[in-house]
């Protein structure tokens, strides 16, 4: 019989982007200027923020580079499943 692991708790996709913009707000970066940073629009910026899409993992290391974060702070894994409505969304 294998062990099983503890569940490890979901992140919703919204709390991935509070946490983004957190770390923005604190260095005192505009969407804008972290999109430059980032090598993306100003509107992605915005969306990720608002937990309206799923970042891929090079756009979470950019970012996580251009906050000074490591990826694991701004964006815990395991996300939220399908049943997600912003998840759906996104990518449904």
């Amino acid at each position: 019989m294998q062990p099983t692991l503890p569940a490890t708790p979901r992140v919703p996709l919204h709390e991935w982007g509070a946490r983004v913009a957190r770390a923005r707000r604190d260095l005192g970066l505009s969407q804008s200027q972290l999109a430059d940073a980032s090598a993306v629009t100003q509107q992605t910026i915005s969306k990720v923020e608002r937990g309206t899409v799923c970042p891929h993992d090079s756009l979470k290391l950019r970012l996580a580079i251009a906050l000074g974060q490591p990826p694991a702070l701004l964006f815990p894994w395991p996300p939220v499943t399908i049943e997600d409505p912003a998840y759906r969304r996104a990518h449904l």
